[in-house]
Parts: C-alpha cells; structure tokens; sequence
C-alpha cells in the first residue's frame, strides 16, 4: 500500500496526498516548512505530527542542485517515504518561478488546487474568484494576471444564472425522510436533455450523484474545496458513472448545501453550453 500524508492547517487536517503531492505541495508554496505533517494509512492520519522542515529531502537546502528521498521525522522503525526521485540539475535562479505549475482558485472561503496553467485556463471565473501563484504577490482578481487576461475575457456568464435553488433540494430531502421508505426516490435533474448527465438522487439515507471523473470521490472533493457534512460518508462509486453518500437527517440545510456545491460544480465539470439550467423534481 502506498504512503499516505496528512498536512495539518488551517484549523483542520488535509489529505490523504501521496508523497509526489505533498512534494508539489512544498514546491509551490502550499506548505511552508512550518506546517505540521504525518503518515497514515486508509485516509486516517497516524497523529504522530511533526513541521514539515524535518521531512527530509521535502524542502531542498538553498542552491542545491539534487532532492534526496523524503522520510519521515518519527522513529527508524516506521517506514521511510520517497517524496521524490530525480537527476542532479542545476539549481534554477531564486527570481525564476515556472508559471506553468502551483495556480490555486479561491471563493466563497473555499481553496482549490493546484493547478497547472493549462487546467486553470479550461475553467471559468465566476464572480469573487480570485487567483494564487508563488510569483504574484498574493489573492488577485484574475483580470489583473497577465496569463489569464485574455481568457477572462472570453469566460462564460457567472454562476448566479445557477437556477438549482436550495429550496428545491431542502424539499426534495424533507419528503424523502417523512416518507421513510427506502424504495422512495426523488431525482432532482435538468429540464432540458442537454445537461441529461447531471443529476441527484435522494433514495431513504443515499444521495447518489453523477460523478464524472476518475480520480477517488474524496480526493475530488478536496481539490474542489467541498467539505463534507458531518454524518455523511461515501459509501460507493464508480469511476465517470456515479458516487454515493450515506447520511443521516439531522442537519437538512448543510446536507441541502453540499448538494448545491456539488451540482454547481458538475455544471463546470460538464462543460454545458450554458448555465441557465431549470431543474425539476421526479419521483419514482
């Protein structure tokens, strides 16, 4: 089983990362040798917290010109963690930042990220989305960003054409918890056949979503900056078909947000040709 590592901020813990990511972590900013990291395994963290400047190899020595392997700060006897392999090259100069790599998104409170350039430029900018990168000199609205001008010009509308209401989904949950029966389902999906392959389903304690990527459902949540609520965990998936979550209804309004933030979020990830999408509410 490969490594797993936590990043200890903000309050909460991150992760799990493999050791190439929390390598890219480092080498973008993400993490500064002050933070606070550790192993784990099955996405649950060992709790054995250590700064990240004592991860060998994780943080390169000023003007060197090799990267060791990575272990970790703990006892000999715990398993050493290769953060990254690679042939001496010269040092690059301290000024020269590769614009290519280490882009993050915020909004609302949220992070997202990283980025490299050319994954950024295939999303939109909806309002209140700022940009972060190690050569600018913090948050900054994208317009100002030389790399990303001439696609902010050609950006779709925002995202408050968005027309999922939250009362919508609120509805959909509160009838499916009255009538408790778990063959009872409501499907909250687009009027038009265009957007056919975003929707949600509430069937008794299961939302199940479409789910159009590869990667795992929490690392995918993660770099969407989605939080999950507390009392739902993921039960099921499959990869570019489906991801379901089983919960509980003791908090409808956070569980109606999570959903919302999912959906909006598919809408991008869908590429739908435009964002006025009207939904409607089918039971079965």
């Amino acid at each position: 089983m490969s490594q797993q590592w936590f990043v200890k901020g903000d309050g909460k813990n991150e992760g799990p990362f493999a050791a190439a990511q929390l390598k890219q972590l480092a080498d973008t900013g993400r993490i500064t040798p002050a933070h606070l990291v550790c192993q784990g395994t099955d996405g649950t963290p060992s709790e054995k917290w250590a700064q990240a400047a004592k991860v060998k190899g994780l943080f390169a020595p000023r003007g060197a010109a090799t990267e060791e392997a990575a272990t970790t700060p703990q006892s000999t006897a715990e398993t050493s963690a290769q953060v990254t392999e690679s042939k001496p090259t010269p040092a690059p100069p301290p000024t020269s930042i590769s614009s290519d790599v280490g882009w993050h998104t915020g909004r609302d409170g949220q992070k997202a990220g990283p980025f490299t350039l050319t994954d950024l430029l295939k999303q939109p900018f909806p309002d209140g989305t700022l940009v972060w990168h190690p050569s600018l000199t913090g948050w900054t609205v994208p317009a100002e960003v030389e790399e990303l001008k001439a696609h902010v010009a050609h950006s779709p509308p925002p995202l408050n054409a968005f027309q999922l209401e939250m009362s919508l989904i609120e509805d959909a949950l509160v009838k499916v918890r009255e009538i408790a029966d778990g063959n009872f389902c409501v499907t909250i999906e687009p009027i038009e056949n265009k957007a056919k392959d975003l929707w949600v389903q509430f069937m008794g304690q299961t939302l199940n979503f479409n789910y159009p990527f590869s990667d795992e459902p929490m690392l995918t949540l993660h770099k969407l900056g989605i939080e999950l609520p507390s009392g739902v965990t993921l039960s099921e998936w499959e990869a570019n078909l489906f991801v379901a979550f089983e919960h509980s209804f003791d908090n409808i309004p956070a569980l109606s947000r999570f959903v919302h933030q999912y959906m909006e979020h598919m809408v991008l990830a869908l590429e739908l040709p435009d964002y006025e999408i009207l939904f409607r509410v089918r039971e079965d």
